[in-house]
């Protein structure tokens, strides 16, 4: 049986995300993939250890718009491709910069 706890904040956790299991989240940090969740009102909800490398993510970045994260800034419709994908329960791969 999973059990799901409440994870101190860090890497990318927002206040009211819901919890997510310590688990999960040792997981995605030890990916070198890196990850970035983003919520349906398009802010960034979680992102993993690798993201803050690649992307120079800080737990400042959560809750803020997807477009005001520096690597997003220059891809052309951002918004629609994350509802497409948040509609289709899909990922979207980003090509490295």
């Amino acid at each position: 049986m999973a059990t799901r706890c409440d994870v101190p904040k860090s890497h990318g956790d927002v206040p009211g995300a819901g919890p997510l299991s310590a688990d999960c989240v040792s997981i995605l940090d030890a990916l070198d993939l890196p990850i970035v969740l983003v919520r349906r009102d398009f802010t960034i909800g979680r992102f993993n250890r690798a993201a803050t490398t690649a992307f120079g993510l800080t737990p400042s970045d959560s809750g803020r718009s997807a477009r005001q994260i520096g690597v997003l800034t220059d891809v052309v419709d951002v918004e629609e491709r994350c509802a497409q994908v948040i509609t289709d329960r899909g990922v979207m791969l980003m090509p490295s910069p």
